[in-house]
């Protein structure tokens, strides 16, 4: 396989911090199984590596309690392939999983991951991932999500997505014009369409005719959901 793990490894350094409870490994996402595990991997899941490795039927998280969670990842992921082909080498994704450690107690683990080759046909055929599980009892509550974060400021960063539909919303929210995003700013500061109006030279119809169009392109049901989108995509 043509990965060159340890400047991969060093490279992941600048983006997680290094603590205790921590493993990596390399992942075939096409036929689904290990096919790099460093000792650490025992002795921070509890696992034998001859366990897991090249075993498409080991999982570190239980399908039976969290598959929802697994298929909402590979949409997500397969989602951000088919629109970021191109750039996919300039990211890296972060999220949080339930891992089941070999002592039956499921714990939270971040995760960040590096898509390292892809199929001919455009799917994730390798990624490095770097976990750090936090031992503590694992929040069946918590919102699954996935941050898209991108290593040049040229290209953008995608926070807290949670289902395909929120996906396609801050894309879209990035695609806003500068106009739009200044109204939007405005508007989550509680000016009403008169100071609005005043401050950008401009007429209350035009406004009322640009929240129209930012509801439209974003596809949210209102001006205060796509300001909230806009919040966590860091727009201002």
């Amino acid at each position: 396989m043509p990965v060159d793990f340890e400047n991969i490894l060093e490279d992941h350094k600048k983006f997680l911090s290094i603590g205790n409870n921590t493993f990596h490994y390399i992942y075939d996402c096409t036929k689904l199984r290990f096919e790099y595990l460093p000792s650490s991997f025992t002795e921070e899941t509890g696992y034998a590596i001859n366990e897991a490795l090249f075993n498409s039927d080991f999982f570190l998280t239980p399908i039976k309690d969290f598959g929802p969670i697994i298929k909402t990842l590979g949409e997500l992921l397969t989602h951000f392939v088919k629109n970021f082909k191109e750039y996919i080498h300039h990211y890296t994704i972060f999220y949080y999983y339930p891992l089941l450690h070999k002592d039956g107690n499921i714990y939270p683990c971040l995760v960040q991951v590096r898509v390292l080759e892809l199929t001919d046909d455009g799917r994730i055929k390798y990624v490095l991932a770097y976990n750090q599980i936090i031992k503590k009892k694992y929040d069946r509550t918590r919102a699954f999500n996935l941050s898209f974060i991108a290593h040049d400021q040229q290209f953008p960063s995608f926070y807290h997505v949670d289902s395909l539909e929120s996906f396609e919303q801050v894309i879209n929210i990035r695609k806003l014009s500068k106009r739009e995003i200044e109204i939007l700013k405005l508007v989550s500061e509680g000016e009403s369409n008169n100071i609005i109006s005043n401050k950008l030279n401009i007429s209350i119809h035009t406004i009322s005719t640009h929240k129209k169009n930012i509801i439209s392109k974003t596809n949210t049901p209102n001006i205060m959901v796509a300001i909230q989108k806009a919040i966590l995509q860091k727009i201002f």
